[in-house]
């Protein structure tokens, strides 16, 4: 969800969180999880295979042809 979505919700319940302050929290636990996600990472590349969902996705990109 957006954040300035987050911080509109805050605000219906009477808690002033600017989005600035959610960007800074999103940062800073960015920072703190990137050990786990490098674990993660090393952890699922040690296996003898690697699956993946390949369930196509709709892109919204414009093909330029000319």
């Amino acid at each position: 969800m957006p954040l300035y979505r987050q911080s509109q919700m805050s605000d219906r319940e009477g808690i002033d969180l600017d989005r600035s302050t959610l960007a800074d929290w999103v940062g800073k636990s960015t920072a703190l999880l990137e050990p786990l996600a490098d674990a993660v990472a090393r952890h699922v590349l040690k296996g003898q295979a690697l699956f993946a969902d390949d369930t196509p996705v709709v892109s919204t990109l414009i093909s330029h042809r000319g």
